[in-house]
């Protein structure tokens, strides 16, 4: 099946100034009930794992996980305490998880305005080339990454929500597509390597999963001292180097020598056709996304968008701009809106952008083999999922369970699937899964 084609809307897009804001405006976005920065700052208040929920997650959380360069959300979970932690060892603090005065006094300190040294930045995203039918940004191919350079200023969206802060907080727009953490594949093809001193950013993900599981382990895809370890004793067990290292030597060796894994879902369902017509969609084609390489589709994501703007009108143009812009490293094959309309913005041939870095069934680059269904939510646990959108995803899954004859044990959440481990969140834990998977069962 070709690419899928745009449908006439008869309508224009009407360019819009441009919103650039600090970190401390981008916190702002999040009142989520709690503290401010300037709460922490001038009266003391605090914020670790340990406060309650309603006082923990909100503005001052997203600023640090904004200038540490964590998934910004605002809500302070394992990996924003994780990276706190970090930082607080790196500068000479005492390394308790907390934000507090002492660490935002310390974050002025190295981040002058709130802005970033070129060391501390994220490196940039590999540029994308041209793949037949459109830009081949993303996903789960990782490729070398580039020396680390300061961001670009936001771009707009509809309604002056800016790009930027869309990225880091929306299911579809946090950074799923090209990372600097190889894939086994690359690891095979490429002569890459892992070592636990690797820096995070180009260390965690479905590489590491895989390997972990392999050795008996856990696989949460995090590169700590216990899967050295393992990675170590398999190596002198089986007269390898022993350096820590993933490589090409050690994936082969444990292509033989290693715990055997059942690859995929086991074909247990019995899939009837039929039941499910194809649904009512419109056609908005995105120039994000690749090929599969051969890769069959075995799974079906569910994310949600989680636009914390409340303005539905607003959100949705926003989630529907982000996932159809070129170069934003993000789309996913479906969107489906609060009033139950969906919009195909990737053919099912074509490799989307949704999963990231990601394991599920013995094997990673989940996104080579999965189809990616983006909701629009706030992704907070509290909005909804309206009726009419419940409806329409029923309709959708059932749809491609039957074209693809998915698995039941495969249509799952991005947050099952998300590397390492608790990573993502999405759909939520308020989206009735139950209803979901007897519906389509």
């Amino acid at each position: 099946m070709p690419p899928v084609q745009a449908a006439s809307t008869g309508t224009s897009a009407t360019a819009l100034p441009q919103v650039v804001r600090t970190p401390a405006e981008r916190a702002e976005l999040f009142r989520l009930g709690g503290p401010t920065l300037q709460q922490v700052k001038d009266n003391g208040a605090t914020v670790s794992m340990a406060t309650p929920k309603p006082s923990r997650n909100g503005p001052a959380v997203a600023y640090v996980q904004d200038l540490l360069d964590a998934e910004v959300d605002g809500k302070f979970g394992p990996l924003t305490e994780e990276a706190v932690k970090d930082f607080q060892q790196e500068h000479g603090l005492v390394a308790s998880g907390v934000i507090d005065r002492a660490l935002l006094a310390k974050l002025d300190q190295v981040f002058p305005g709130g802005v970033k040294a070129p060391a501390t930045v994220k490196p940039a995203e590999p540029k994308p080339t041209q793949a037949p039918g459109g830009t081949k940004p993303v996903d789960t191919k990782p490729t070398e990454s580039k020396p680390p350079v300061k961001p670009a200023d936001p771009k707009p969206t509809p309604g002056g929500i800016d790009i930027d802060v869309l990225q880091r907080t929306c299911g579809c727009g946090a950074p799923h597509g090209t990372t600097p953490v190889p894939t086994t594949k690359h690891i095979r093809t490429e002569g890459k390597s892992i070592f636990m001193s690797s820096p995070k950013a180009h260390r965690d993900g479905g590489a590491v999963a895989w390997v972990q599981e392999r050795l008996g382990l856990k696989p949460d895809g995090r590169f700590g001292a216990t899967t050295d370890g393992a990675i170590r004793a398999f190596q002198q067990k089986h007269q390898l180097p022993v350096n820590g290292a993933i490589n090409k030597q050690l994936l082969e060796a444990l292509d033989t020598h290693g715990k055997k894994i059942a690859l995929g879902a086991p074909t247990k369902d019995r899939i009837p056709t039929g039941r499910f017509p194809k649904p009512v969609m419109k056609v908005k084609p995105s120039p994000n996304f690749e090929p599969r390489d051969g890769e069959k589709i075995d799974s079906i994501i569910l994310h949600d968008t989680g636009n914390p703007v409340k303005d539905v009108a607003k959100a949705e143009n926003a989630d529907l701009r982000w996932l159809t812009t070129p170069g934003s490293n993000a789309s996913s094959h479906y969107i489906v809106q609060r009033d139950g309309t969906i919009t195909q913005l990737v053919s099912d041939e074509q490799m989307a952008y949704h999963a990231g870095q990601s394991y599920l069934q013995g094997k990673d680059s989940v996104g080579k083999r999965s189809l990616g269904i983006e909701i629009c939510n706030q992704g907070n646990g509290a909005e909804p999922f309206t009726e009419k959108q419940m409806q329409a995803v029923i309709k959708l899954v059932g749809y491609l369970r039957e074209k693809h004859q998915v698995q039941m044990s495969n249509i799952t959440s991005h947050a099952a699937v998300a590397m390492p481990a608790g990573r993502k969140s999405d759909p939520g834990p308020n989206f009735d899964w139950k209803r979901l998977r007897s519906s389509v069962a």
